[in-house]
């Protein structure tokens, strides 16, 4: 339950973490529905878990990349600390509660008894970090945030975002000769291994930068892909919406509203099933639609 919400305005703002205990004193808690079904499956969320020192306080997605550390992570040396762009501690949550269920479910499939299942923001986003946090636990410290625009702790050159003449161009793990191939820049023959990439990134960094520059990102990805480098243009909402796989992949769907006289557009599912395929199957309803026909029609 990711309650207080910040950015809901009005009453919603001061809601609390629903109180799962309390819900076990009035007889609605996993064992009173277990008593009478054995086979259910109790699913709860919350912001740090059940029980423990936390458990009273807001779940909120920021709030959760700020205690777990991640917002080391993101940025560049000097930078401030920096929240993801999206609400990844929320989402990366909702995911493992669909695990959650489904690994129930399949254990109930076997064996016909249901169980509890919990997950919280805090603990799934210290998951999320898995790499990091390893490294750390057994290092005793992970590499700091380099000064150039890599985007990554792990980076070594040519990994990085890089300015163009009309936009920008991403750059993956692609050995260092090969990029110099491609952009023909021969020095970066003599960065032929990893720990060169590391050591010299800086240098990397720079000259890849200035290279850039001077042309466009069309014909920068033309020369790059050529040589089967690792590499992207840096696409923004106005880009994505035109992007030919976004199409392609039919991402983007239009939603009726109430008769279907309106619509909004949002961003379609990701699955692909073969037997049975997403699609909409109906609209949203208006404002209203509904409230006569489950409340009924006033009288007078």
């Amino acid at each position: 339950m990711d309650q207080p919400t910040s950015n809901v305005p009005g009453p919603l703002s001061h809601l609390r973490v629903l109180d799962f205990t309390a819900l076990a004193r009035l007889g609605l808690g996993y064992e009173a529905f277990a008593g009478r079904n054995p086979a259910i499956i109790f699913v709860s969320s919350s912001g740090y878990g059940q029980t423990g020192p936390y458990v009273t306080r807001p779940g909120q997605d920021m709030l959760i990349q700020a205690l777990t550390g991640m917002l080391w992570l993101t940025g560049r040396a000097g930078d401030p600390p920096t929240a993801a762009g999206i609400g990844i501690a929320d989402q990366y949550t909702a995911l493992h509660i669909v695990i959650g269920i489904l690994a129930a479910l399949e254990h109930r499939r076997q064996t016909g008894q249901g169980q509890r299942v919990e997950l919280d923001l805090f603990s799934c986003t210290i998951s999320a970090q898995q790499q990091e946090l390893t490294y750390y636990l057994n290092h005793g410290s992970i590499p700091p945030r380099p000064a150039e625009n890599h985007g990554s702790i792990w980076a070594t050159a040519p990994f990085g975002l890089y300015p163009t003449a009309d936009g920008g161009i991403a750059i993956a793990m692609t050995p260092c000769p090969i990029v110099g191939r491609a952009l023909d820049l021969p020095d970066l023959a003599q960065y032929d291994t990893n720990a060169l990439m590391l050591e010299h990134r800086a240098e990397i960094y720079a000259a890849l930068a200035a290279r850039l520059k001077t042309g466009t990102t069309a014909r920068w990805l033309e020369a790059l892909l050529a040589h089967d480098v690792w590499c992207a243009p840096i696409q923004d909402y106005d880009d994505l919406v035109q992007d030919p796989q976004a199409l392609h992949n039919g991402m983007f769907w239009e939603v009726p509203i109430g008769d279907g006289s309106q619509s909004f557009r949002t961003p379609a599912s990701p699955f692909v099933f073969s037997a049975t395929p997403v699609a909409i199957h109906r609209g949203v309803p208006d404002l209203g639609e509904h409230t006569e026909e489950i409340f009924g029609q006033e009288d007078g």
